[in-house]
């Protein structure tokens, strides 16, 4: 057996221990990272951040105007809307003298939100505008107006801006006075007559009681002419009209009639014997399409006489009965110069 003997180079011995320290170092420094990061993604650090205290006032600008109870006396009118019409920027639905909300920047109905101690009314005001609200304005002791938007403080209903009333039905503090007291007198032509009685009272310790009570009656509202336009009493404009007889609440009498302008002439033989009681003949009989007729008499044909009522192109079918108003009368009847409750 032969062997070669022969030496490695001292250069590539170096080589390989600095390759051999560089993998062991990497691999080392590999499995720390990793530790690290393993340490790191199973681990949740909280960092508490140090408290700052803001000294100051707190104000939100949304009040737009407050009406204080001095000029909620001297404004108070017969409805919500007619008191906060005197406000500028504010108009008055109106919907009769004892019928009003607010509209504010020409937005009403759902688009305004009106509340009563922070908490919205619910009514039927803003499906129709024949609903008034229901509260009392005696109650009301002042109102805060928002005329900008208020959806952030009270909804998208507030869109166009809110009315928060404040009212002593649920009294909040003790007054001075253990009995306070408000009575109220309304009255005129066409408003009606009001009478309420607000009384709050305490026993200075811890009772609060608010007792109210309210009597409206408004029998009669007179105005200049009637309650209904003249033309719903003409028979050519509501005669056959079904919608309008509807709306206006009238009732409508009419009988279809023979047209007696489609017939060209008149039967000269229905007149010769129309008083005859034998013959059983009446008026609508005498008007015929023939031109002529058969004298008995005679054993001839005679021409008829014509017509002087005869209008032309006229269908014989369609156009022999035509309808005629009999009367116009009201539903309910009603009186020239009031409007009944």
């Amino acid at each position: 057996m032969y062997f070669k003997k022969f030496e490695i180079p001292n250069t590539l011995i170096k080589m390989k221990k600095n390759t051999i320290l560089i993998a062991v170092l990497g691999t080392f420094l590999s499995a720390q990272y990793s530790h690290a990061q393993k340490t790191n993604n199973d681990t949740i650090k909280t960092a508490d951040i140090p408290k700052v205290t803001v000294f100051g006032k707190l104000h939100l600008k949304s009040v737009d105007r407050h009406i204080n109870p001095k000029t909620l006396d001297f404004i108070q009118d017969a409805n919500l809307g007619a008191t906060l019409s005197k406000i500028s920027g504010i108009q008055n639905s109106y919907f009769g003298p004892n019928v009003g909300t607010p509209v504010i920047r020409s937005l009403s109905s759902h688009r305004v939100k009106v509340l009563m101690d922070g908490l919205g009314i619910n009514d039927l005001s803003g499906i129709s505008p024949t609903f008034n609200l229901p509260l009392a304005q005696e109650d009301i002791v002042s109102m805060d107006v928002y005329k900008g938007s208020a959806t952030v403080l009270y909804g998208g209903k507030a869109i166009g801006g809110a009315v928060n009333l404040q009212s002593n039905v649920i009294p909040s503090k003790f007054e001075e006075k253990k009995i306070t007291g408000l009575a109220n007198l309304q009255g005129s032509s066409n408003g009606g007559f009001k009478q309420s009685v607000s009384v709050n009272g305490n026993n200075g310790k811890n009772l609060l009681w608010h007792i109210g009570a309210v009597n409206f009656e408004n029998k009669v509202v007179r105005i200049p002419g009637n309650t209904k336009p003249d033309f719903l009493y003409d028979p050519k404009v509501i005669g056959f009209d079904t919608a309008l007889q509807f709306y206006g609440q009238m009732n409508v009498h009419s009988e279809n009639e023979l047209n007696v302008t489609i017939f060209p002439y008149i039967s000269q033989y229905v007149l010769d014997h129309l008083g005859d009681p034998d013959y059983g003949l009446s008026e609508n009989d005498k008007y015929t399409f023939k031109e002529t007729y058969f004298d008995i008499n005679t054993f001839t044909y005679k021409p008829n006489p014509r017509n002087e009522l005869y209008v032309p192109v006229q269908d014989q079918v369609k156009d022999r009965y035509k309808p005629v108003v009999k009367s116009v009368k009201d539903m309910v009847p009603t009186k020239r110069g009031e409007i009944p409750h």
